[in-house]
């Protein structure tokens, strides 16, 4: 948990704790869980929730900080190319996030067995958030290019935008910041409101994702950016 020594701003930053419970809520009390990107918004959700809560408990060591982030961050990769695979750009494009999450994690796995699930680094957190950006960008240029307002009603635009603004931010604030933003240690107050308030367009954008979609909608309908079924490849 980040933290400033300024009262009122670790407070609002304790508050986005919680913010993820929302969209994961609309979705669970609308009922809309059986959509595949909605379900697996809803387990991300729970992710960063727990994740943030981990970082909550009483006790815990720099190292535990780092190695409850590496867990979560490749358990998070997961759910987000279950996501970004079911957008624009049909089974390729599927194919080609399900082949670059196996390498990620044979990477990452291969390199937390031998140095250890606890280690962290600038480097490595910069490492993390721009493999995070990557895993959005290409379903969100997808969407973009297809030139439709229709792109407004479809849950995994709101998704996409609010990944990808989140995790710039975090690239910014890395690039530009003289701290370790995973550290629970007092962090320069500008940069913890920047991210704060980051974090909180990014859960306003996932809950419009959840209130947006109808049920009985596909991300596929009438848009440009998703082929038609029958344009897809056929086993």
């Amino acid at each position: 948990m980040f933290k400033t020594g300024n009262a009122f701003i670790d407070a609002f930053s304790k508050g986005i704790v919680l913010l993820p419970l929302v969209p994961a809520g609309i979705i669970f009390l609308r009922k809309i869980y059986r959509h595949t990107i909605l379900n697996f918004l809803m387990i991300l959700c729970l992710l960063n929730f727990s994740e943030s809560l981990g970082l909550l408990l009483p006790g815990l060591t720099p190292e535990n900080h780092f190695a409850i982030k590496n867990i979560f961050f490749l358990l998070e990769a997961v759910a987000l190319v279950r996501i970004m695979g079911s957008g624009p750009g049909g089974i390729p494009l599927k194919n080609a996030l399900n082949s670059f999450l196996v390498a990620l994690v044979s990477v990452f796995l291969t390199y937390f067995t031998l140095e250890g699930f606890d280690r962290s680094s600038i480097e490595l957190d910069t490492a993390r958030h721009a493999i995070t950006l990557l895993l959005v960008l290409p379903a969100l240029v997808l969407l973009l290019l297809g030139d439709s307002l229709y792109i407004f009603r479809l849950p995994l635009f709101w998704i996409a935008a609010g990944t990808a603004f989140y995790f710039s931010t975090l690239l910014l604030v890395e690039w530009t910041g003289h701290h370790h933003p995973v550290l629970p240690a007092p962090a320069n107050a500008g940069e913890i409101v920047l991210i704060d308030i980051a974090g909180l367009v990014r859960y306003f954008l996932y809950a419009l994702a959840a209130l947006n979609y109808q049920p009985g909608q596909t991300d596929r309908q009438d848009h440009p950016a998703f082929p038609k079924e029958s344009d897809q490849p056929r086993d």
